[in-house]
């Protein structure tokens, strides 16, 4: 009994490779600056391990995930399976 793509029991969950890590550092400093434009900033990520890694890669600022600093942008996140 072969299993194809759409059985949810069936997703390769493979880890951010360097290259993909370096990319999404690459990419902060284009987020900061969205990020400094919005006063609230929502992601959805997948809960698929290489998006959550390059989410945490990318942020520019993981202090601000929850509560956020007085007077900056709050990060809010959701993660959809």
């Amino acid at each position: 009994n072969k299993r194809g793509f759409d059985d949810p029991n069936n997703i390769f969950d493979a880890p951010l490779t360097k290259f993909g890590i370096s990319q999404a550092r690459g990419i902060r400093p284009k987020i900061a600056r969205y990020i400094e434009g919005n006063p609230d900033v929502l992601f959805v990520v997948s809960s698929l391990t290489r998006a959550m890694q390059t989410f945490l890669h990318m942020n520019p600022y993981p202090d601000r995930m929850h509560e956020g600093k007085e007077g900056a942008p709050r990060l809010n996140i959701v993660v959809q399976p």
